[in-house]
C-alpha cells in the first residue's frame, strides 16, 4: 500500500512510449533509404513503433532488431528496443540495449533514466541512483528521474535526500500528488508527524481519491493519538475501495482501542473475508483473539453499568 515499486516500474516504461513513438516518425525519415521512401515502403523502425503502440512487444522487438542490422550504431533504436525488452520483463537485454544506447549517445538522459529503472527492478539501488543522477545532470528538469531517485533514497533509508528529491519534483510540477505523498512517507519515517500530515493532506487535495494518502494519514493520526481523525481516514479508504482489507483491519484496531467493540468486531470480520492469502498469519492471530475482544467488551460494559447511578 505504500510505494508500489513493481507497478510503478511497469508504468515508467509505458510513460516513455509517447516520446518513443513520436521519435520514430522522425527517425524513420533518416533511416529509410531514399529509394525505399519513393516506393512508399515502411521502414522496420516505423513498423516497430506501430507495433509498440498496439502493445505488440515481441513484434516491436523483432522489427527494431531488423532496423539495427542496417544501423548498428543507432543509439535511438537501441533505446526503443530496450524499452520493449523492459516492458516484457527481459531486464538483462533491456540493460544491454540501454548501455549500447549510452555508448553511441552519451548525452541521452532517457537512456540513463531507462537503465536506472532496470537497475531499480533488479534491486541494485546504488546503480539506479547513479543513472538517475546522470539523467538529471543532462536534463535538470527531469521530473521522473528526481521522483525515482527519491524512491531509491527512501528505500535506502536516506530520508533527507529523498525529501530533497521530492521537493525538486514539486518545484518543477507543483501538482505532483505522489511527490507530496512520498514526502509524507519520508517525514513519517523520521518521525516528523506535522510535516507528514501536511504532505499527505496536500496529496489528498490534489487527488481526492488517493486512498493510500488517506490510509497513511490515518496511520499517522493513529500514532499521534488522534483516533477519530484516524478512523475517518480509514473509513474514507473503504469508501473509495470497499475491498481494501488493510483499511478494515485498521478500522477494527482503532475501534478496539477506543472501546467501540461492536464496530471493531464488524470491521475485523470484513477484514477476514477480504484478507489476501499472504496475510494468513495476521488473520489467524485475529481469529484467536475474538474471544479476548468479547471478554474486553463484557468487562467494559460491566464497568459502565457499575458507574451508573
Amino acid at each position: 500500500m505504500f510505494l508500489g515499486n513493481a507497478e510503478r516500474y511497469k508504468s515508467s516504461f509505458t510513460r516513455l512510449l509517447p516520446f518513443m513513438v513520436s521519435m520514430l516518425l522522425i527517425l524513420s525519415v533518416v533511416f529509410n533509404p531514399a529509394a525505399a521512401q519513393q516506393r512508399g515502403e515502411v521502414s522496420h523502425a516505423q513498423k516497430a513503433g506501430e507495433l509498440a503502440s498496439k502493445g505488440d512487444t515481441k513484434g516491436a522487438i523483432a522489427e527494431f532488431s531488423l532496423a539495427l542490422l542496417a544501423e548498428p550504431s543507432n543509439a535511438d533504436l537501441y533505446l526503443q528496443r530496450g524499452v520493449e525488452y523492459g516492458k516484457s520483463g527481459d531486464y538483462a537485454n533491456a540493460s544491454r540495449d540501454f548501455t549500447l544506447s549510452i555508448r553511441y549517445n552519451p548525452n541521452s538522459p532517457e537512456a540513463y533514466y531507462s537503465r536506472g529503472i532496470v537497475y531499480e527492478r533488479l534491486g541494485d539501488k546504488n546503480k539506479a541512483v547513479e543513472d538517475y543522477s546522470a539523467a538529471i545532470k543532462l536534463k535538470p528538469d527531469y521530473v521522473s528521474a528526481y521522483y525515482n531517485r527519491g524512491i531509491m533514497f527512501y528505500n535506502k533509508g536516506i530520508y533527507d535526500r529523498a525529501i530533497d528529491d521530492y521537493q525538486s519534483v514539486i518545484k518543477i510540477n507543483p501538482n505532483h500528488a505522489r511527490a507530496y505523498y512520498n514526502m509524507g512517507l519520508a517525514y513519517r519515517a523520521i518521525k516528523d508527524t506535522n510535516m507528514a500530515l501536511i504532505n499527505y493532506t496536500r496529496a489528498i487535495e490534489l487527488s481526492p481519491d488517493f486512498k493510500d494518502a488517506y490510509f497513511n494519514r490515518g496511520r499517522t493520526y493513529y500514532d499521534d493519538n488522534k483516533d477519530e481523525l484516524a478512523l475517518a481516514d480509514f473509513r474514507k479508504v473503504v469508501e473509495i475501495d470497499s475491498t481494501d482489507a488493510g483499511a478494515y483491519y485498521s478500522i477494527g484496531a482503532t475501534c478496539e482501542w477506543i472501546k467501540r467493540y461492536d464496530e471493531a468486531i464488524a470491521a475485523y470480520k470484513t477484514y477476514l473475508r477480504l484478507a489476501p492469502p499472504d496475510d494468513s498469519a495476521r488473520a489467524n492471530e485475529l481469529r484467536d483473539r475474538f474471544q479476548d475482544i468479547d471478554n474486553k467488551k463484557a468487562r467494559y460494559e460491566k464497568e459502565k453499568r457499575s458507574k451508573q447511578p
